[in-house]
């Protein structure tokens, strides 16, 4: 497998449209970055509550919390890549992990679920539109004969906003 560089970002962004609306200056030598979306569902100990980052205003992210978020980009990957997700140094360097289960299959289409969690004891916001994340897409040997979501059965295909766990309903993960 060969990661895609910023040259064959920009030409397969141009027919494929692997990531959409791209962001200003988001390909980088190789990798996407990916930004922030609206909804939030924020871990307690009775399930997820949603805070709306553009109706209810940045977050305040605490040591300990963990949330899933969405890309603000919806996201398509060819049947001959697949998507490796993963966060970006600079929120790292805040103490902000981004994304445990960053495999993105070949067909996979929708706006990706990122799992958030905060270690530093420093706070600090989540706001709409941050760059939060990044997808390098790399090449496949072959096109894959049977893609993401392609016999029907896919619990996450097609995602609009943050997704919990659907590892007890029936089919692909």
């Amino acid at each position: 497998m060969a990661v895609l560089s910023d040259r064959e970002l920009h030409a397969r962004q141009a027919s494929d449209t692997l990531v959409f609306p791209l962001g200003p200056d988001c390909i980088q030598p190789s990798s996407i970055d990916l930004r922030l979306g609206a909804e939030l569902l924020i871990a307690t100990p009775d399930g997820f509550r949603k805070h709306h980052l553009s109706d209810d205003g940045p977050f305040r992210l605490h040591q300990h919390t963990f949330l899933l978020a969405s890309t603000l980009e919806w996201v398509e990957v060819p049947h001959d890549l697949v998507g490796v997700l993963v966060g970006k140094s600079s929120r790292a360097r805040e103490g902000i992990c981004v994304e445990n289960a960053g495999y993105v299959d070949p067909g996979w289409k929708g706006r990706l679920t990122l799992e958030v969690v905060m270690f530093s004891p420093v706070p600090t916001y989540l706001m709409l539109g941050e760059r939060i994340a990044q997808i390098r897409f790399e090449t496949l040997s072959s096109p894959c004969l049977k893609p993401y979501g392609s016999d029907g059965i896919g619990r996450y295909q097609n995602s609009h906003g943050p997704v919990e766990s659907r590892a007890l309903i029936g089919g692909a993960s």
